[in-house]
């Protein structure tokens, strides 16, 4: 079933429609949202002629994480790109499923820009060789993919979330779905008796590893362990189920039937639907705003864009889109603010939405949001 783009009225935002639900599909580890949405997008590329075709694939392969795509492209569809039937991907072989004619524009960026030019790293990234510490490894195999989905998965925002913002996110609506994902995408490392059931003491010894974030631990303490009798209990297949006997582990089918559950909900379709809204997109005046002039830092940027949402601003508010800004600065290895430049951008196409995510005030934020939508 093909995934459509029903809210796009452009080209532009047919692209940012379907790049969210592409993002979202990885990171879910949600292959049927990933395969309808691919048979959506080329759906829309035959009904949309024309012009219509750059603008549209520009914007959908701006908008997509594309690294971390590519790699769960390449594992999705690894059958089909290994010819050869040797469970090994080659060059040759990624080079004829670019040139196939039903590979979209999207796939065949993916492979050109992302996969082909780290071949040899994406190739090493496992160590499932025998040797593999004195010879280079010269074939890309599923084991290489996954490693390589989970470094990216690493360096994803929500790995670094603080205890503040994971205590705020255990209230969202959608956090109960999300804590059933992060079970199901990670059932087999939790299930460490290998009986294909979870009990609650695999599950705390799970959350309790030093390894993971504050949000992986709220997924289980927060999420799951407090309504495991439910969810043990969602599914029809314990055996004894029929004649009125509680089950007391977890397995997958208890899972499936549970996110299905809190799908149904309103509130939790309200806010997904929310947060597969297209991302926002700062326009001229605001980029310019967020422009260095002579003299000037962070600060100033930061005054200038509050004042120009219109309204009373804070100092405070002045304070928290300031240090967002250096933060965003620091990360994209700027270097020392002292060497700030002259005309030089805080704000970019980007890194606004990850700039509005870090600005730690709520004022802040509606102002950046005003003035992107202006």
């Amino acid at each position: 079933m093909a995934i459509d783009a029903p809210n796009a009225q452009t080209p532009e935002s047919a692209g940012r429609e379907f790049a969210t639900r592409i993002n979202d599909a990885v990171q879910r580890n949600d292959s049927k949202l990933y395969n309808d949405t691919m048979n959506g997008i080329s759906d829309w590329t035959k009904n949309n002629a024309g012009s219509l075709h750059g603008k549209f694939e520009e914007s959908l392969i701006g908008s997509v994480d594309l690294k971390t795509a590519a790699l769960y492209e390449t594992r999705e569809n690894f059958g089909r790109i290994d010819t050869n039937n040797d469970e090994r991907v080659k060059p040759d072989e990624l080079n004829a499923y670019v040139s196939k004619p039903e590979t979209n524009a999207l796939q065949k960026a993916m492979v050109e820009k992302e996969i082909l030019p780290q071949y040899e790293s994406i190739a090493n990234n496992s160590r499932d060789r025998f040797g593999k510490s004195m010879f280079r490894d010269s074939h890309i195999r599923t084991i290489d993919l996954e490693k390589g989905l989970e470094q990216e998965a690493a360096k994803r925002p929500e790995k670094t979330m603080t205890e503040e913002e994971v205590t705020e996110k255990i209230t969202q609506p959608e956090f109960m779905a999300e804590s059933l994902n992060y079970t199901k995408n990670n059932f087999d490392a939790i299930d460490s008796s290998n009986n294909n059931k979870l009990d609650k003491t695999e599950l705390q010894t799970f959350a309790d590893d030093a390894s993971r974030s504050p949000l992986q631990r709220a997924f289980i303490n927060n999420g799951v362990l407090p309504q495991y009798d439910s969810i043990a209990n969602a599914s029809k297949d314990n055996k004894l189920s029929g004649i009125g006997v509680a089950d007391t582990e977890i397995r997958q089918a208890d899972l499936d039937q549970s996110l299905k559950n809190e799908y149904a909900k309103p509130e939790v379709q309200a806010a997904i639907a929310e947060a597969r809204k297209p991302e926002l997109q700062p326009n001229d005046k605001l980029m310019e705003l967020a422009t260095v002039r002579k003299g000037e830092g962070p600060f100033h940027s930061a005054e200038r864009i509050l004042a120009a949402a219109g309204g009373k601003h804070d100092i405070d508010e002045v304070r928290a889109l300031t240090k967002a800004l250096k933060n965003i600065y620091n990360e994209e290895g700027h270097g020392d603010l002292k060497d700030l430049r002259v005309k030089h951008n805080f704000i970019t196409k980007e890194n606004f939405n990850k700039l509005i995510n870090s600005v730690n005030n709520e004022a802040a934020k509606e102002a950046l949001r005003k003035l992107a939508a202006a």
